[in-house]
């Protein structure tokens, strides 16, 4: 069938929407990893939200983008960061002059145009919305995506989700202490979700990880794996990896696995588009400069130099003065 998608062995019907087709996202360098993309797939399958849960930076926005490009759906994103008001999110009267004078109009926020037209609204960083947005999403996820707009100054008005209608959000975790006021949602908004763990691609896969670096900074693949080596071993210091291990055989010829690399203690984020800013800067200026303006001019000054020591040693030998220019990577 001609409007037939595969997810992941999951199959899906395209759907038609009734508006925001430009705000399709077009297809972008992204490796999906599996667990987001079947947790979409069945969310939008089942009419179920969906949760993606993980670090800064490991690529849950861009999945939703990925996938919305694959089924055609446009993506309305509402930050819901402290401070986001539901005006935002529903909608607000607005004063409008007209013939007779100034008139209240109602605007649609996100969520109702998103309701209208069909597509992805996409709520990110859910678990830094303040209570009352939260509260006003539960009650919302409790009568399966029938939204009653009762903020219209001129009555309630009840919106019915459009067929290809889909909610996502984001978060990131609650319990690492790295992100100031998230919190840790509560088992009663959970239960509304499919969840998801986004974890860092290069954890998972380092190759596909050097392979995204290298196409999207424009640099060999095997420099890109070189500062893949470095981020990973930043992440496994920042708690979210194992220990590197490598096995030794025995002189009875019985092998035994030892730790080759114990994590560092660290507190930073090391993201795959911090990764890819290095590889495009370092395509005109020194790796090390590229470094230090894309990558660690951004975190603590007590974890600077740890990292700036372990780009130095993977780079050992590189002349520091010179930009990289080097044939562009077809990986």
């Amino acid at each position: 069938m001609g409007n037939e998608v595969q997810i992941h062995g999951i199959s899906l019907e395209k759907p038609q929407i009734s508006g925001g087709e430009h705000l399709i996202p077009k297809p972008e360098d992204y490796e999906i990893q599996g667990e987001e993309a079947t947790a979409l797939a069945l969310g939008f399958k089942h009419k179920r939200p969906v949760l993606l849960s993980g670090h800064t930076g490991t690529g849950k926005n861009a999945a939703v983008r990925w996938f919305a490009n694959k089924m055609g759906l446009p993506v309305y994103v509402v930050s819901l960061a402290e401070g986001t008001t539901t005006d935002q999110l529903i909608g607000m009267p607005i004063p409008v002059s007209g013939n007779g004078g100034i008139a209240v109009e109602w605007r649609d926020g996100a969520l109702p145009t998103a309701l209208r037209n069909g597509g992805i609204i996409v709520l990110d960083e859910i678990n830094a919305a303040d209570e009352r947005t939260l509260m006003r999403l539960h009650d919302f996820l409790a009568t399966e995506y029938r939204l009653n707009i009762y903020e219209k100054p001129d009555g309630a008005e009840y919106i019915e989700p459009h067929p290809a209608f889909m909610l996502v959000a984001t978060a990131n975790p609650a319990d690492s202490g790295q992100y100031a006021g998230a919190r840790i949602l509560n088992e009663a908004t959970l239960d509304r979700f499919i969840v998801a763990e986004v974890s860092y691609l290069g954890l998972e896969n380092p190759e596909k990880e050097a392979a995204v670096v290298a196409r999207a900074g424009k640099i060999k693949h095997s420099r890109a794996t070189r500062i893949v080596e470095v981020f990973n071993s930043v992440r496994r210091a920042a708690g979210l990896g194992e220990p590197v291990l490598e096995t030794i055989k025995n002189d009875d010829g019985t092998e035994t696995q030892k730790v080759k690399q114990q994590p560092l203690s660290m507190f930073v984020t090391a993201s795959t588009r911090r990764a890819i800013d290095i590889a495009l800067l370092s395509t005109d200026i020194s790796i090390m400069s590229a470094v230090e303006i894309a990558f660690t001019n951004k975190i603590n000054g007590e974890d600077r130099p740890v990292v700036h020591k372990l780009f130095l040693d993977a780079f050992a030998g590189d002349d520091e003065s010179q930009p990289v220019v080097e044939e562009v990577a077809n990986a």
